[in-house]
């Protein structure tokens, strides 16, 4: 926010990423029947106070949008993050998950240009952007 105030104008949370889930490892395991029972569909956790200014529910589908693009997911309105940050879990985007996970993939939302100097590894961390109910 302090360093990007006209990005944050339109993309006013931090976005965080690698919220990971019991029954996955890493972008493995998210169609398998069994294991997708633990959570079946990727969330984006956003607190109570973000989720109302927004009009959104717990569970509602969302976007979660960046400058680079956007991602789908559902909301989970929790107080387990601070207000105006969401988490949201890695993983998702392979053609191979199931139908809700497909489109859930974080490296949509993230800087490509934004990368560690030595290793290239990209930032996925305190990036910033919105998140809309879909239609």
């Amino acid at each position: 926010p302090l360093g990007s105030p006209e990005i944050y104008a339109e993309y006013p949370l931090v976005f965080n990423s690698g919220a990971r889930i019991q029954s996955a490892f890493r972008s493995q395991h998210l169609n398998i029947p069994g294991l997708l029972k633990l959570q079946p569909k990727p969330v984006v956790m956003i607190h109570p106070k973000d989720a109302h200014a927004r009009g959104i529910r717990n569970m509602d589908r969302v976007w979660v949008a960046s400058p680079r693009g956007r991602a789908g997911f559902w909301a989970k309105v929790t107080e387990d993050v601070m207000t105006g940050q969401v988490e949201v879990n890695v993983g998702g985007g392979s053609p191979i998950h199931s139908t809700p996970w497909r489109n859930a993939n974080p490296n949509y939302l993230t800087d490509f240009e934004n990368r560690d100097p030595i290793s290239g590894f990209p930032v996925y961390k305190a990036l910033l952007c919105e998140v809309k109910k879909r239609d």
